[in-house]
């Protein structure tokens, strides 16, 4: 994945807009990678038309899951960035 600025602002404004529940939810599945954890955050991203149309543009695979990749990183500076209260209730 080229990283520029448009894919940076683009999904850091969707992360934004994330609610705490929903955030945690993504935060959780990310972190901890169980069996089908890829899935459930493909099938949650996908019901986002803009987010799933940005992962459809991948022109590999392995393009792709660096996008994918990004949503999770993206996330976890999310989280950071609203504070210790979101983190800890991902934790306990």
């Amino acid at each position: 994945m080229k990283k520029n600025e448009r894919n940076d602002s683009f999904v850091k404004e969707y992360v934004q807009r994330l609610s705490e529940d929903d955030l945690t939810y993504l935060q959780t599945r990310f972190q901890q990678k169980l069996a089908g954890d890829a899935a459930q955050i493909a099938d949650y991203l996908s019901r986002n038309r803009e987010i799933d149309r940005w992962l459809a543009s991948a022109r590999s695979n392995r393009e792709w899951f660096e996008m994918f990749e990004y949503v999770g990183q993206t996330v976890q500076r999310e989280i950071i960035h609203r504070g210790k209260e979101v983190f800890e209730k991902i934790t306990t």
